[in-house]
């Protein structure tokens, strides 16, 4: 709890029991407001995505410290409210607590440098994911291995396409930049591409991201 902040908190990620422990601290002992953010569906269970970042269905499937779509559900319906950034995203979430409010994902022009575009005659194509994404790199893939073959070329993936033992998952050629939580690497390596991919598989899961 920052100093001074007394009144409200808005909580990230919750859905392990010392997240749902404390959170109960505030409420209960602290009489802390307490708003659960989320941006993507985790009120339901989606084995694709959520075994990659490490959830799981129910506490019983990993009682001690596992992120579990069950004890996200029970602080979800102990929170005062719940922020999310669709109005789809919110249906999923209402049936769980009444206070739902949409709060879409912004982007601050002040973060984005002018783009500094490499002067070295290479066209880049760039794909940027995190691994739960895997699915939707069969939507490109095809293309991609054309375009990796073509002269002065160079296929750019961010983030995904790496197993975590560092095997590339398709045998074409392309410069892989690891995932990374600083926003100014993506920013620099977007500013390189004179082309953009954004695959999405329509799933139930997809289908309450952002535009972002």
């Amino acid at each position: 709890l920052l100093p001074g902040l007394k009144d409200a908190v808005v909580w990230q990620y919750a859905g392990c029991v010392e997240n749902h422990l404390l959170i109960r601290h505030m409420r209960q002992k602290l009489g802390t407001r307490v708003l659960i953010e989320v941006d993507d569906n985790y009120a339901h269970w989606f084995p694709d995505h959520m075994k990659a970042a490490g959830w799981y269905r129910s506490v019983e499937d990993n009682p001690r410290t596992g992120f579990s779509v069950e004890r996200h559900l029970e602080i979800v319906r102990e929170a005062d409210g719940v922020t999310v950034t669709t109005d789809y995203l919110a249906k999923q979430y209402r049936p769980y607590n009444p206070n739902v409010f949409v709060c879409p994902n912004q982007i601050d022009p002040a973060d984005w440098p002018e783009p500094v575009k490499p002067d070295d005659g290479v066209f880049r194509i760039g794909w940027f994911a995190s691994r739960s994404h895997r699915a939707d790199m069969g939507l490109i893939a095809r293309g991609l291995e054309w375009a990796s073959r073509q002269p002065d070329v160079e296929v750019v993936l961010v983030g995904a396409g790496v197993s975590a033992d560092g095997k590339p998952w398709y045998p074409f050629r392309f410069k892989f930049v690891p995932w990374s939580n600083d926003f100014g690497v993506y920013r620099k390596a977007l500013a390189e591409l004179d082309v953009g991919l954004a695959p999405v598989v329509g799933t139930p899961w997809a289908v309450c991201r952002s535009d972002l």
